[in-house]
């Protein structure tokens, strides 16, 4: 349960600043795009939210998945 409460937290701080600082649009739309690919790539949502996977080895993965 806690780890809905912080994602709220972290998503009202992400919406709140984005609207002040005028990139709403532009984080609306990479939000809409990982969504997108979460929906399609299945394996790649539960990758993400693997507990036994650090931040860092689940950065460094999807950005080894990235083409260059």
């Amino acid at each position: 349960m806690s780890d809905v409460i912080a994602a709220d937290r972290y998503t009202r701080a992400l919406f709140e600043l984005a609207g002040k600082s005028g990139y709403l649009p532009e984080i609306d739309k990479g939000l809409e795009a990982l969504t997108n690919v979460l929906d399609l790539h299945p394996k790649i949502f539960r990758l993400m939210t693997n507990p036994t996977l650090t931040n860092a080895e689940k950065f460094s993965l999807a950005m080894s998945a990235l083409p260059d």
